[in-house]
């Protein structure tokens, strides 16, 4: 109401000078009276509607389309109220006033509403988007993008190829009933845009005390700060689900322990991650079998990695059971820009739950370590270049008949 008022005070001013307001201002005017009653209505609606949507109901889609298009509605009002005059003289004046006052509505509107665009929606892959519903336990993948589906009709996505944007204003509003009906629970805890240089102390403070409810913590996307080493009192968050580490270049260091302490780690994002250009060149990631729950392993953009698990580590990895079957859980290989790539695993392994192999700009890949009984027999789809899968390597010839029919041609080509 504060940007309608002052915008209102400053007609009634200069209406006593024998001026009148001009049409287009008074039609702004009953534009915003109009858009306040409506916003008044959606406040006292508001507190039932985000319990309904707290408690998983997903199916509620129409309150928050209203809310959002209400967000945007008042940003275009905010813009059309950008009046550099806002009355007109009755009679006529051979003066020329010229208005060198600031213009009149925007600190106001500005006052009313803040909504800050800090950091865009942004693009994410469908696949990414169902990673982590899973870990929230929305559903299986079947219905997750069922999900995404109703979410794109009722525009509260949009769909680009195979990613989806969230719109801004959405965004903002979904950070907004997170952080702000959450706050009490500390269930979610945002830094987006904000160049961490570290793990924040909120986070490590409370997982170093015992914060029960920081060791049930899910979900951890730490992509594209500028932290240097991960904090050893990660190894505490037992109940994890999903950590992206996608972009840190500048990671150097992760703690001897912490991977392995994450027991219930299922999607582990690691692409241009510093650990693996730096100094070290890091030439495999054989630590990461040590997560036996795991169930999407994204690794790329790398030019040192010649291994995934090595067959020279095996056995200083201790996993304490002869029968230890590696990526036993694994749904989702995703292998892209690792020039230097030869082997995944030294021998073929069962991948019971394998869906999709991907493999993008991998060109000294040569085997992969399937045969024949593999993924229940070829129940998998293998995404990549046809010019690289013509250069495969079978074990035998049984494998080859079976893995044939998985390929999908990549759409991104070299």
């Amino acid at each position: 109401m504060g940007f309608k008022a002052g915008l209102k005070r400053k007609v009634d001013l200069e209406e006593g000078q024998q001026k009148k307001a001009l049409q287009q201002v008074l039609l702004w005017l009953s534009m915003a009276e109009a858009m306040i009653t409506e916003a008044e209505e959606l406040e006292r609606d508001g507190p039932q509607q985000v319990q309904k949507l707290l408690a998983g109901d997903i199916s509620n889609y129409m309150f928050v389309g209203r809310v959002a298009k209400k967000l945007e509605d008042l940003i275009a009002l905010k813009a059309k109220g950008d009046f550099k005059e806002v009355v007109e003289r009755t009679l006529p004046e051979p003066v020329v006033v010229r208005n060198v006052n600031p213009t009149v509505g925007t600190e106001t509107l500005r006052r009313g509403m803040e909504l800050h665009h800090g950091r865009s929606g942004g693009n994410f892959w469908h696949i990414r988007l169902v990673d982590y519903w899973i870990c929230e336990n929305f559903g299986d993948r079947n219905e997750s993008y069922s999900i995404i589906g109703s979410l794109v009709g009722a525009c509260l996505l949009e769909e680009q190829g195979e990613h989806v944007k969230m719109h801004d204003v959405i965004r903002d509003m979904a950070l907004w009933i997170a952080c702000y009906y959450e706050k009490e629970k500390h269930k979610f805890f945002v830094k987006a845009g904000a160049q961490l240089t570290q793990v924040p102390e909120t986070l490590n403070e409370g997982i170093a005390r015992g914060n029960i409810k920081i060791e049930l913590l899910q979900y951890l996307n730490l992509s594209r700060t500028l932290i240097r080493q991960l904090p050893v009192e990660l190894k505490m968050l037992v109940n994890l689900k999903y950590l992206n580490l996608e972009g840190n270049i500048y990671l150097n260091m992760i703690p001897r322990g912490v991977i392995s302490s994450l027991s219930s780690l299922q999607v582990l994002e690691m692409y241009n991650v510093g650990i693996l250009e730096g100094k070290l060149r890091l030439k495999d990631l054989t630590w990461v079998i040590l997560a036996p729950r795991l169930t999407h392993l994204l690794v790329g953009d790398n030019k040192h990695i010649e291994e995934i698990v090595s067959v020279e580590k095996l056995d200083d990895v201790q996993v304490g059971d002869e029968n230890f079957n590696p990526f036993f859980k694994l749904e989702y290989l995703d292998l892209e820009e690792l020039p230097e790539l030869k082997s995944i695993y030294p021998k073929a392994l069962s991948f019971p739950s394998l869906e999709r192999i991907n493999v993008y700009k991998c060109p000294q890949l040569k085997k992969l370590p399937l045969n024949s009984s593999s993924a229940n027999g070829g129940k998998v789809k293998i995404e990549a270049e046809e010019r690289w899968w013509k250069d495969v390597e079978w074990e035998d010839d049984s494998t080859k008949t079976t893995f044939l029919p998985c390929f999908v041609p990549s759409r991104r080509g070299y």
